[in-house]
């Protein structure tokens, strides 16, 4: 008998992401256009907010900003348990600690609308419960968010486009290690008809910076399509985008919230 089970393999070729390490000249990107991905994980393991930046220029780079965050009194015993170099990282600037045990959401509140006063930021893609505490802060503060469940559905369409953007050396990142050490920590799982999504199952290890980095890539692609004028609707029950009672999108292509009606949103679709 002969039955199909989920395949997964080590997913990104580091070679040609390493391509993508040029420094980020931050001056440049104040004010720019951008989508954040927030994966927040458990309150005591690394939380990551991930900004993209979609292409201004004909060059066709997304520039990628990540940020993280780990409970200091736990660092130490992570470093040891883990082998992973998090105290380099954070006396380096590159990994943001929080006092005691776990994550405290406020201070991480408080740094996305410092970043926010620096960027123009449009929207910020979260998973579906992850983010349940911090949701609601940053929705009081005036951030859109867009929640992103994590099957194939919502992750192989941007997975794919992150892909195609390593190896055409369109995304720029900076070398940030915390974050290529993610990337290369990355194996996906692939169901029948290839779609593909990140296995937090099977990586071999912390790979919320790269999840992060997706979710805000599907945010980043959606902005990028043309404009066109109209009323638009999402259809939660058939996930399906109308303008002025045309299908717009592919199944599958995201996910909004369910019993959410958006209309007029010229700006975003």
């Amino acid at each position: 008998l002969c039955q199909w089970t989920n395949s997964e393999s080590h997913w990104l070729p580091m070679d040609k992401y390493d391509k993508g390490a040029e420094p980020l000249d931050l001056e440049a990107l104040r004010g720019r256009e951008c989508y954040g991905g927030l994966d927040l994980a458990s309150s005591d393991d690394i939380a990551a907010f991930v900004l993209v930046f979609p292409p201004d220029d004909a060059n066709g780079h997304f520039y990628v900003l990540p940020h993280f965050w780990i409970p200091e009194q736990n660092m130490a015993r992570r470093v040891r348990k883990d082998h992973v170099m998090y105290d380099k990282w954070a006396r380096e600037g590159h990994l943001h600690t929080t006092e005691g045990h776990i994550i405290h959401y406020d201070f991480i509140d408080t740094h996305i609308e410092d970043l926010a006063d620096v960027y123009h930021i449009v929207a910020v893609a979260h998973d579906d419960w992850g983010a349940i505490q911090l949701a609601p802060h940053l929705e009081a503060g005036g951030f859109t968010l867009v929640r992103m469940r994590q099957g194939y559905k919502t992750l192989s369409p941007p997975s794919k486009e992150l892909m195609r953007l390593v190896l055409d050396e369109k995304l720029i990142h900076g070398g940030h290690p915390v974050l290529r050490w993610m990337f290369d920590n990355v194996y996906v799982e692939t169901d029948p008809a290839g779609n593909i999504k990140p296995s937090k199952q099977k990586s071999t290890e912390k790979i919320d910076g790269a999840v992060a980095t997706i979710m805000a890539l599907s945010r980043a692609i959606v902005r990028q399509k043309p404009k066109r004028g109209g009323i638009v609707v999402y259809d939660y029950d058939s996930d399906t985008l109308t303008r002025n009672g045309e299908v717009i999108n592919q199944p599958g292509e995201f996910t909004l919230p369910q019993q959410t009606t958006w209309a007029d949103l010229d700006d975003d679709w």
